[in-house]
């Protein structure tokens, strides 16, 4: 009876229990046509009507020191509303000849509207693990860029940044340092080991750019960093950290203050055909390592020839002095993460040579290309240029009391490619060749010509 009871129960709830899934499956049809139909909307605005634009890819990196680089990198800004109405206009001119304007016929030109402000706020994530064979290397950059005021002449930066590298390479200070390939064991797990040493670091930095009168911007930062080291047995670093030759910390936290200048006379940001840039910069260090600063001068020069400037000449020269209890990781770095520290040898610095390859307090960098930019064309609702290019790279390091070894200057040839998305993203492809001083298994001294390969984002330079 008590069964014949629940089974009429469950009858009698039943249809209502039918009745209400199908109202439900059909509201969430509903639901689900109502975002597709709201996305389809958003898709089909004009470019005006888009204010926040979006860039986000799969993340492919190589260099000869880590090997490919896998990952993801975004880029997400709000343009500036002046840039907006201009869009607006040209869309309208566009629709009275009866074309349709769309972001591959039409570019940001940052520096003709909105008080030249690119964006008035960009966040740009670049996010890469590499692996050679197997994950040996990170690189991880988040900045967030603003510009708070309409005329375009305040930029706030915040920076997050990390990097890990299981293998850095380091072969002693000075001009006339060479590449020993006699200590190795067949279980090396990698090549060179006697070369090598594990670098770990964590950054957290602020920034503020005042654009001043003219092509002036004054620059203040400060920024905040742990440095971990790996100090393997039987290695250089191990010798001459133990005979006392360098500084070389297990680890260390520091706090620095920067202070500079900028003279910015170039016609864009991305893809510069004419002008150059001057920046001089002053960064004082107070860490568990001790107290040490730089002083660095980077000069940048671009000169277009002929009409729209087919042809771009471009140089680079960077000048380094450093002075203190530098920790040995520090010596013969450039300038600050984005998204790895700039050394004199190794990615955006002298081609071919390993990262690190060079060290010293006191270095010069001469960087040369010739770059060839053909018009671009569509892909899809975008627009995309390739612009081939040829370099020749030289650069020297110096210690205080060893100055003037070594050759005059170690020099890199190659070429290149770079792939310019909507103006806004430009990835290069470089592969440099150049004589490196080694020393031969059986002792004796040699010249090899090595060879780097190098791809990323941003112009080289």
């Amino acid at each position: 009876m008590r069964l014949l009871l629940v089974l009429g129960l469950l009858l009698l709830l039943a249809p209502p229990a039918v009745a209400q899934v199908a109202p439900n499956s059909e509201t969430a049809v509903e639901r689900r046509a109502e975002r597709l139909r709201r996305q389809a909307e958003r898709k089909a605005r004009p470019p005006s009507q888009r204010p926040v634009r979006t860039i986000v890819i799969p993340g492919a990196s190589f260099n000869t020191d880590d090997g490919l680089g896998v990952g993801f990198i975004a880029s997400i800004r709000r343009l500036p509303p002046a840039y907006l109405l201009d869009l607006a206009r040209r869309e309208v001119q566009a629709a009275e000849r009866g074309e349709e304007l769309s972001l591959a016929s039409y570019a940001l030109d940052s520096t003709s509207v909105d008080g030249g402000r690119p964006w008035l706020w960009d966040i740009t994530a670049i996010n890469i693990l590499y692996f050679k064979p197997r994950p040996n290397a990170w690189g991880i950059n988040w900045l967030v860029s603003w510009f708070p005021d309409p005329d375009g002449k305040t930029e706030v930066s915040l920076l997050l940044h990390s990097i890990g590298w299981n293998w850095a390479w380091y072969a002693g200070l000075g001009n006339g340092t060479v590449t020993d390939t006699r200590p190795a064991r067949e279980d090396d797990e990698v090549e060179n080991r006697w070369h090598r040493y594990g670098l770990y670091d964590v950054t957290l930095g602020l920034r503020l750019d005042r654009q001043m009168s003219g092509p002036l911007s004054l620059t203040t930062a400060f920024r905040v960093d742990y440095d971990f080291v790996q100090i393997r047995e039987d290695t250089l670093l191990a010798q001459e950290s133990a005979a006392g030759l360098i500084n070389a910390p297990e680890q260390a936290f520091g706090a620095t203050v920067e202070g500079g200048f900028r003279l910015d006379t170039t016609d864009q940001r991305h893809d510069p055909t004419k002008g150059g840039i001057i920046r001089g910069g002053a960064w004082l260090t107070a860490s568990s390592a001790g107290i040490y600063g730089r002083a660095t001068l980077d000069v940048r020069g671009y000169l277009g020839l002929g009409p729209k400037a087919p042809v771009v000449l471009a140089g680079n020269l960077v000048a380094n002095l450093q002075a203190g209890q530098t920790p040995f990781f520090e010596l013969g770095v450039l300038g600050d993460p984005a998204p790895k520290p700039r050394l004199v040898t190794g990615s955006n610095a002298l081609r071919s040579r390993r990262r690190g390859r060079l060290r010293g307090p006191l270095a010069l960098l001469l960087l040369s290309e010739v770059r060839f930019r053909p018009p671009g064309f569509a892909l899809g609702r975008s627009r995309v240029r390739l612009a081939p290019g040829v370099f020749a790279d030289a650069a020297r390091v110096d210690t205080w009391p060893l100055a003037g070894g070594g050759p005059p200057l170690h020099p890199g040839f190659g070429g290149g490619l770079r792939a310019i998305l909507n103006e806004q993203l430009v990835v290069y492809i470089d592969v440099g060749v150049g004589p490196d001083a080694v020393i031969r298994p059986d002792g004796s001294p040699d010249t090899e010509w090595v060879v780097g390969g190098y791809a990323s984002l941003g112009q080289y330079f």
